[in-house]
């Protein structure tokens, strides 16, 4: 039985390249004999959604909050058209809608449930160089979501992707700019099958990226985000807790010590056993906030993976 495929392409301002983009990826599936129907979101104040309906896409609205929130709309539509594979690729003419086919091909064999098209498996394919910042970005993300994942992902950020339909319909989001990391990093945690692929990308003909435009901004918006769907902030209250809950002991020790330790006369020093008080208290708070939170992670991840 035929799979029906929704292609969800993310659009802002585009109007000069999604018209062609939809035709090429019509005539993508009508070659390759697959069910394409093609979903636009978009935040457009051009005539973007008009063409792209035009040219025989469906065109939802976007929420205003970002590309990443308008991709796991676009995602959560996919899923509702009943689509049996969903993929995402850009409007700026950078991805070859001739390679779907290609990230489809491993979802389709039920080798994969997630397959990312990489443009760094085989650099050859990739037609333009990547800005420094840009690329520095890239690589330090790709290694926060190989660390978090422990899967050997080479492009974290790729746009370029096709997942199952349960894929989607499980998927949730923290950041509003963070698709395409998070979208790893959940399928991964619930124990979705996660594949790259090799794949082609051009420089752009029209415009300049809405996303990377500020590579500093984009690492900003994304890092935090991260640094959640790792756990870290975990550790990171237990460490603290630890550290205040010695240091409030620390504290104690010296003034029991200057008195030669009778208890009586520490009383002489009420403000240091007072910052002792509330550094012991403080640490056992934080220490047991970030023990039951990687508790409440832990049951979460269990669930999700039932």
């Amino acid at each position: 039985m035929a799979k029906k495929i929704v292609v969800v392409i993310p659009a802002k301002n585009e109007q000069d390249t999604i018209g062609g983009m939809v035709k090429r990826i019509q005539d993508v599936g009508k070659k390759h004999k697959l069910d394409f129907k093609v979903l636009v979101v978009s935040d457009s104040r051009d005539k973007t959604m008009e063409v792209a309906e035009k040219a025989g896409a469906r065109a939802v609205r976007g929420d205003g909050k970002g590309l990443g929130a308008a991709m796991f709309r676009g995602l959560k539509a996919a899923a509702e058209m009943d689509a049996d594979i969903i993929v995402s690729i850009d409007a700026d003419g950078q991805t070859e809608p001739e390679e779907i086919p290609n990230v489809v091909s491993p979802v389709l064999s039920g080798e994969a449930d997630l397959v990312i098209g990489s443009r760094f498996l085989d650099k050859s394919l990739m037609e333009y160089r990547m800005p420094l910042m840009n690329r520095l970005g890239n690589k330090s993300l790709s290694w926060m979501v190989r660390r978090i994942t422990r899967l050997p992902i080479t492009d974290a950020q790729a746009g370029f992707r096709a997942m199952r339909r349960e894929v989607a319909e499980s998927l949730e989001m923290i950041g509003t700019h963070t698709y395409v990391q998070e979208t790893i990093i959940d399928a991964a945690k619930k124990g979705f099958r996660i594949k790259e692929v090799p794949s082609a990308w051009k420089r752009r003909s029209f415009g300049r990226s809405k996303v990377v435009a500020s590579a500093k901004r984009y690492f900003a918006w994304t890092l935090p985000i991260l640094l959640l769907r790792a756990g870290w902030h975990t550790m990171l209250f237990t460490f603290l807790g630890i550290l205040l809950t010695v240091a409030g002991f620390i504290v104690g020790l010296s003034v029991l010590a200057i008195e030669n330790f009778n208890i009586i006369r520490t009383f002489n020093h009420i403000p240091a056993l007072i910052l002792t008080a509330l550094l012991i208290l403080l640490g056992v708070l934080l220490f047991f906030f970030g023990f039951m939170l990687s508790i409440m992670i832990e049951i979460k991840n269990r669930v999700d993976k039932k």
